[in-house]
């Protein structure tokens, strides 16, 4: 799980975990290593392992992953791997 650092907004964190929590189960679920996903991460990638795994999402996570720009969601992979990177 990612830590918690300083600076960041409570909602963008929430995000950030779901995403986290989503791509790790994503990975087992293929058999990647999750590090390995993670280094090789685009929306595309985001997107087809929310429509793969099935999930039920509620109305706001539905419009996060799936709503939003692919420059919005490759903020968001660049602060999941810097979060990654600060935690090892």
């Amino acid at each position: 799980m990612l830590k918690e650092l300083k600076g960041i907004r409570p909602k963008r964190y929430k995000r950030l975990i779901i995403l986290d929590i989503i791509l790790k189960e994503y990975a087992y679920r293929i058999g990647v290593d999750y590090e390995d996903l993670v280094g090789n991460l685009r929306p595309k990638i985001i997107r087809r392992a929310i429509s793969k795994m099935e999930l039920e999402l509620t109305d706001e996570l539905e419009h996060f992953i799936l709503g939003v720009t692919d420059r919005a969601l490759e903020d968001y992979i660049k602060m999941l791997k810097y979060f990654r990177r600060s935690e090892k």
